[in-house]
C-alpha cells in the first residue's frame, strides 16, 4: 500500500537541458558600480564630519544631521502638517547650489530621502543641518542645480509663517 502512494507523487518540474540560466549581466554590473560609489560617498561624507568642529549624529539612513536651531514650545511634530521649508544646499566644498522656499506637507512624498526622515522629527520652527550622501539626497538623477552623485550639506529651516 505504501509502494502505491509513493508511486503516485507528482515529480517536480524540470528546466529543459537546451536552456541555460540567464542572468542580466548589465544591472549586476551597473548594481555593483552603484554600491562602489555609495562606499565612497560614506567614506567622504564621514571624512567631512570627522573634520568638522561640530557634533553631528548618524542617521540610520546613512546621512549625518545637527539641530541648529530647537523649538521648545512646539507640542508635537510637523508630521502631516503643511509647511513652509527653506532649503539650502551647499557642495562639500562650501559652494550653494540652490536656495528653496518649498511649501510641503510633511509625511508626503520628498524628492530626498534624507529630507523626508529629518521632517519626521522636527518641530515648527526648528532648523536641521543635513551632511548627506548623494544617494540620500539627489541620487544618481541630480536636478538642475545639483550634479548627479554630489554629496551635500543641506540646512532645512521650518519657517513658522505659512
Amino acid at each position: 500500500m505504501s509502494l502505491l502512494i509513493c508511486s503516485c507523487q507528482r515529480t517536480k518540474p524540470q528546466q529543459p537541458s537546451n536552456r541555460t540560466e540567464q542572468t542580466d549581466t548589465v544591472s549586476m554590473a551597473m548594481m555593483r558600480l552603484n554600491q562602489q560609489l555609495a562606499s565612497a560617498a560614506d567614506h567622504t561624507v564621514t571624512e567631512y564630519v570627522k573634520r568638522s568642529p561640530e557634533h553631528y549624529a548618524l542617521h540610520e539612513f546613512g546621512f549625518w544631521y545637527r539641530l541648529l536651531r530647537k523649538n521648545e514650545q512646539a507640542d508635537n511634530y510637523i508630521l502631516h502638517e503643511p509647511i513652509r521649508l527653506h532649503i539650502e544646499v551647499y557642495s562639500l566644498d562650501g559652494d550653494k547650489l540652490a536656495d528653496i522656499i518649498e511649501d510641503t506637507k510633511v509625511g508626503a512624498s520628498a524628492d530626498m530621502l534624507c529630507q523626508r526622515e529629518a521632517l519626521r522629527t522636527m518641530r515648527r520652527g526648528e532648523k536641521i543641518e543635513i551632511i548627506a550622501p548623494w544617494y540620500t539626497a539627489y541620487g544618481a538623477r541630480g536636478n538642475d542645480a545639483i550634479e548627479p552623485y554630489t554629496n551635500v550639506r543641506i540646512t532645512i529651516d521650518t519657517v513658522i509663517d505659512f
